[in-house]
């Protein structure tokens, strides 16, 4: 029941936290600064990835190709006046990478000044050696 969960399974607007506007406007820069390479949308590629590999057999080329085109336009806009966030696509949105060197800024803000070393875990397992 994420406010990102919330925002893939609607049709139209829906209020945004200022944390995950932020977010997207990264994406809104990072993403055509690297030919889309980084990408909120990345989720429909690893969907697809994810079946080949449970099946056993290789995307379509093609379905591949075809995907990677729609892949390549702004999937969501964001209204900071009404606080809203709506899809442009029927793709659901992935943040996983730019909501994960967010974090990593708000913790380092949070913690500045106060703590001198630190480890912060956003996925994965840590195994001390």
């Amino acid at each position: 029941d994420s406010e990102l969960s919330r925002l893939n399974r609607a049709a139209g607007p829906v209020p945004a936290s200022a944390d995950l506007r932020a977010v997207l406007r990264h994406y809104e820069h990072w993403q055509p600064a690297t030919g889309f390479a980084c990408n909120a949308l990345v989720g429909s590629l690893i969907a697809v990835w994810a079946d080949a590999e449970r099946t056993g057999t290789p995307p379509d080329a093609a379905h591949l190709d075809g995907l990677a085109a729609e892949l390549q336009r702004p999937g969501f806009t964001v209204n900071d006046a009404a606080g809203t966030v709506a899809r442009t696509t029927p793709h659901a949105l992935n943040l996983n990478s730019a909501a994960k060197g967010y974090i990593i800024g708000r913790i380092r803000d949070a913690v500045s000044g106060t703590v001198n070393a630190g480890l912060v875990n956003l996925g994965g397992r840590f195994l001390p050696g």
